[in-house]
């Protein structure tokens, strides 16, 4: 006979409280390093940005990023297309290079 009050004795003979206590464990997979990129490989993302009250339209924010250098490229455009998103690449190449510098 049985002590347990809950949900009953498991296959060992212990008790068990709650039923997930009965499933197996799934085993979860381990994550892996980041993959490896040749620099000119970007990772691109468009954010619409807020329509200010002096603009008549909505803008959006391309941003593209090296996932090998961590390089950021950002740009501006009036519509979100195909056509501005083919622009984006060739401003890229095209663009200096900027340093930054922080008052700190």
């Amino acid at each position: 006979m049985s002590h347990c009050r809950a949900i009953g004795p498991s296959d060992n003979g212990e008790c068990v409280g709650n039923l997930r206590d009965l499933t197996a464990k799934e085993q979860k997979p381990k994550h892996s390093a980041f993959k490896a990129y040749e620099p000119g490989y970007f990772h691109i993302d468009v954010k619409h940005l807020p329509q200010m009250a002096d603009e008549t339209s909505r803008r959006y924010l391309f941003v593209a990023i090296d996932r090998a250098t961590r390089w950021v490229f950002i740009s501006i455009f009036k519509a979100k297309t195909a056509a501005n998103a083919r622009r984006l690449p060739r401003g890229i190449w095209n663009a200096p290079a900027q340093s930054v510098s922080a008052p700190f």
